[in-house]
C-alpha cells in the first residue's frame, strides 16, 4: 500500500511534558505521543492552546489520527495497530480505529488543500506570506474542501503544529511574532 502522506523521516521518542502527576494512563500516553509528533514537525512555535476538557478530548483523537496515518502508511495491519496503541496505554477497538483513520485521512487532505489554497491566495493578493497565518480562514476553507468536522481556528493551528505540517513540507505556514516568544526554525526543505 503506497501512501500519499510523507512519513520518510524517522520518528524519535522523547517526553517533554514535565507535569505528569494527576493524570490517568491514557492522558500520559497521549502526551507521550504528542511529544513524539513534535520531533517530526518542521516548525516549532510556542502557541498557547485551550485547556478545556472538550479541547483535550479533541486533541487526544487528533494525535491518534496522526499516528494511525503513520502506521497505515507503514503497511501495518489492524491487529498490529491495536497492539501498538495498547502498548502505549491506549485501548480501543478495530472499528473505532478504522473510523478514526477514515476521518483523519479526510481531515488531513482537506487541511492540505485549504492550506495550499490559502497560501496561493495570499501570495497572489499580497505577494508575500503574513507573519501569522489566518487560522480562521483555513478552517473555513477546510469546510469548502469537504471536511465535515467542526474545525475552529485553535484546532487548525494545533493540528498544523502537531502533525499536519510534517505531512506537507511543500506548504509553508510560518508563525513569527516580532519581539514576542514565537520563533521559526527554517525548514530543512526548499519550497
Amino acid at each position: 500500500m503506497s501512501s500519499y502522506f510523507n512519513f520518510s523521516t524517522s520518528w524519535g521518542f522523547i517526553i517533554t511534558t514535565p507535569e505528569i502527576r494527576h493524570m490517568d494512563n491514557e492522558e500520559l500516553a497521549i502526551q507521550t505521543l504528542e511529544a513524539e509528533v513534535l520531533t517530526r514537525v518542521p516548525q516549532l512555535c510556542s502557541h498557547e492552546f485551550p485547556t478545556t476538557p472538550a479541547f483535550k478530548r479533541w486533541r487526544k483523537f487528533w494525535i491518534m489520527k496522526i499516528f494511525l496515518l503513520r502506521l497505515r502508511s507503514e503497511d501495518r495491519d489492524w491487529p498490529g495497530i491495536i497492539n501498538w496503541f495498547a502498548e502505549r496505554g491506549i485501548t480501543t477497538g478495530n472499528d473505532a480505529l478504522k473510523s478514526l483513520w477514515t476521518r483523519g485521512s479526510n481531515e488531513v487532505l482537506a487541511m492540505e488543500r485549504a492550506a495550499r489554497q490559502y497560501q496561493e491566495t495570499q501570495l497572489l493578493e499580497d505577494g508575500t506570506l503574513s507573519f501569522e497565518p489566518n487560522w480562521d480562514r483555513i478552517a473555513m476553507l477546510m469546510r469548502d474542501h469537504g471536511c465535515t468536522e467542526n474545525w475552529t481556528p485553535e484546532k487548525v493551528k494545533y493540528a498544523w503544529h502537531y502533525g499536519a505540517s510534517a505531512l506537507f513540507p511543500h506548504i509553508s505556514l510560518q508563525c513569527i511574532v516580532i519581539g514576542g516568544s514565537e520563533y521559526v526554525l527554517e525548514p530543512p526543505y526548499s519550497t
